[in-house]
């Protein structure tokens, strides 16, 4: 090809292209790796998009090594290149980089294209590939909430395209991210989407990876034998495919499994298994977990001395990669292997590390876990003041994590520090549930389906959702109560119900400030994520949209707010005369909606300041009400609001003075008399014994003498 003209190297790039495109659009990246390997390297002077597919395509079968290689030659003191193929360039290294192990150049380099690309007409596949790499890597570095907000945002993006396998990706990476923060349900739906996707295209490389990630999930759910099906399934895809990477991330998975299920030799294979697979695939990552794996069943196996070596070299790994996530469950398992060991001043400084570091990456499910060990090397020492502050630490972050299923689990190897915690009642009721649930005598809740949706033609896409929060919560939809069981957590509720009350929506920080003011920024994030999603399991998906950075109700949506409305009426009422029977009407309405105070059994800031609201609003509806009535003579109907305004504080002076006057004005002196002296009593007992000068001349119309 050396000795080719200028043209005829035109005509073969040309010829190329159209063989590769066709493949790409197939998703059939080795048969295309294969072809481009006729195209040297020294033909980019003549066609950089066509190397830039190479090097796509080398990546894609795992040889990220070559990726590197080819965009570098591509990329490096090449000016005149187009900026959206340098953007694309930039992306495949960054890519690259983050399968070879190296997260930060890959963040660096993704941020330069996406640099590049936002600020130039690009093509939307290419931001869409800009925000997936961004997100795949920032939840690498344990930045989970910015992967996620990304991720979301290209998914969004893919609408305005048609490419398949683009969105098989995102939804594969989305879906990665949410089982990360605990979101399985969700993770499962975008795994299944980015399945059939690549089953369309045929695409076996990225399939198996699905099918590791969809065995991962039953494994998170303790369904082990589930979980072996699709990890044997994509297993085989990986082999067939010879993609060393994907290999070794499911052997990786399969020892989990196996080692889970007490299958300690098998376990081990697995995981020898999937070092040599990961060396090829020269991504040092797959040794550190790998490693991590070992040492585990080694330390069930009470091999400690095979343990510690392997989770070292775990632990080596994780430090020179700066892998924040790894490194913080590597540490994570030398603690535990401490505590196994009885060295437990060991295992206190470890775990004490190491849950600093799971703070900072927003890793709740082994946050748990590093709490619950740390408690146990206290327990084992009989640091009893400790020991009873760390499990109270626990109790608060599975409380407020809504971890309570997830500590049930890593419970069963600590069941005498359970017994100890629940008997002492430590974090309220929650140690006695655990201890419940290991012993058998109580099931997790299983969440209510939401019932689907039909709907008429014209009609609201949306089901109705009504709110009564004005006394006892209830929330309606379709005209069916949600169960306390569907909500999952006191947290989702609550995080409705503020979207409830600010409609006009709130910024992530400001949600996070509100609700989860005591927790670290990480932590609350996850915590955020986990209460939007069962807020929408528990209603419908669409119920919470995120429109210009800030969260609220979905305005499309049909929400009816027994606040929103108690508000409305009085507002409305108080426009209107005083002695307007249409100001009356409209006060009574609002008193019926007044059940009780503003979500009862709860306790926030937030809620505070708009029930001492709502009852200063409920409480002059009523005197007004009062006034109304007892100036058409109607004394009895007058009084019966004012007593209702003792029942929110019976220690309301001008109440009782106005019931004793109008009872004395209907010519009711005995029942003044009786009220006047409970009066007495009450001045006496709670108010003090000094009497107003206003009461005094009352009391003569009384007849009472003092």
């Amino acid at each position: 090809m050396q000795n080719l003209q200028q043209g005829d190297l035109v005509d073969v790039s040309l010829s190329l292209k159209r063989k590769a495109h066709q493949l790409q659009e197939a998703g059939r990246w080795a048969p295309l790796a294969e072809l481009l390997e006729s195209l040297p390297t020294s033909s980019s002077l003549f066609a950089p998009d066509l190397m830039l597919l190479k090097a796509e395509a080398a990546l894609r079968v795992g040889n990220a090594h070559q990726a590197v290689e080819l965009t570098n030659a591509l990329l490096d003191g090449r000016s005149e290149i187009p900026s959206s193929l340098r953007g694309k360039g930039l992306l495949i290294r960054s890519a690259a980089a983050r399968l070879r192990g190296f997260p930060q150049k890959a963040l660096e380099d993704a941020s330069a294209a996406m640099a590049i690309l936002e600020g130039g007409s690009s093509p939307v596949e290419l931001l869409i590939e800009g925000h997936k790499q961004v997100g795949i890597v920032l939840g690498m570095t344990g930045e989970l909430d910015g992967a996620i907000e990304h991720l979301e945002h290209s998914l969004r993006l893919c609408a305005k395209s048609s490419d398949l396998d683009i969105l098989a990706d995102i939804q594969h990476a989305l879906g990665v991210a949410l089982a990360q923060v605990g979101q399985l349900s969700e993770a499962q739906v975008h795994f299944n989407s980015a399945k059939a996707a690549y089953q369309k295209l045929g695409n076996k490389t990225e399939l198996g990876e699905v099918f590791n990630n969809m065995g991962q999930l039953h494994h998170d759910l303790g369904e082990y034998e589930l979980a072996l099906v699709p990890l044997q399934r994509g297993l085989q895809l990986a082999r067939e495919s010879k993609y060393g990477r994907i290999e070794a991330m499911t052997l990786i998975t399969i020892g989990d499994t196996l080692q889970a299920m007490r299958l300690y030799d098998d376990a081990l294979d697995s995981y020898q298994n999937a070092l040599h697979p990961g060396e090829e695939a020269l991504e040092p990552r797959l040794f550190c977990c790998a490693n991590a794996g070992i040492g585990n069943v080694y330390r069930a196996l009470e091999d400690f001395k095979k343990a510690r070596f392997y989770l070292k070299q775990a632990t080596y790994e994780a430090e020179r990669l700066n892998l924040s996530y790894e490194l913080a469950v590597a540490s994570l398992d030398e603690g535990v292997l401490a505590c196994c060991e009885g060295n437990y001043g060991e295992a206190k400084e470890k775990l004490v590390k190491c849950v600093t570091q799971l703070q900072d990456v927003g890793a709740p499910r082994p946050l748990v876990r590093g709490y619950l060990y740390l408690a146990l090397a206290y327990f084992r020492t009989k640091r009893w003041v400790a020991l009873n502050g760390s499990l109270a630490t626990l109790a608060k972050v599975v409380e407020e994590l809504d971890m309570t299923a997830q500590l049930a689990h890593e419970a069963k190897a600590v069941p005498d520090l359970i017994n100890y915690a629940a008997s002492k009642r430590l974090g309220g009721k929650l140690f006695g549930l655990v201890r419940a649930r290991l012993q058998g005598k109580q099931q997790s809740p299983v969440p209510g389906g939401r019932r689907a949706v039909e709907t008429a033609s014209g009609e609201s896409p949306y089901p109705r959702v009504e709110v009564y929060s004005l006394g006892r919560m209830e929330v309606v939809v379709d005209g069916r109560k949600i169960r306390q069981s569907e909500w999952e957590s006191q947290k989702a509720k609550e995080l409705f119900l503020h979207l409830m009350s600010h409609r006009n929506g709130q910024s992530r920080e400001e949600l996070l400030e509100v609700l989860w003011p005591e927790i670290s920024a990480s932590l609350s994030r996850n915590a955020f994520y986990n209460n939007v999603y069962r807020t929408r399991r528990a209603l419908y998906k669409g119920c919470i949209v995120l429109e210009e950075s800030l969260y609220r109700l979905n305005p499309r949506g049909d929400f009816w707010f027994d606040v929103e409305q108690f508000q409305q009426l009085t507002t409305e009422a108080e426009k209107l005369p005083e002695d307007s029977e249409s100001r009356a009407s409209l006060l009574n309405k609002a008193i019926e909606l007044y059940r009780g105070n503003f979500l009862a059994g709860f306790y926030a800031d937030w809620i505070d300041a708009l029930r001492l609201e709502l009852e200063v609003r409920y409480s002059r509806s009523l005197a007004q009400l009062s006034e109304f009535h007892a100036a058409r003579g109607d004394y009895e109907t007058a009084v019966d609001q004012l007593d209702k305004l003792l029942a929110i504080d019976s220690t309301d002076v001008e109440a009782h003075e106005r019931i004793i006057r109008l009872l004395l004005r209907s010519g009711n002196r005995v029942e003044a008399r009786r009220r006047h002296n409970a009066y007495l009593k009450l001045m006496g007992s709670e108010l003090g014994p000094e009497l107003c000068g206003s009461f005094e001349a009352l009391c003569r119309d009384v007849g009472v003498a003092h």
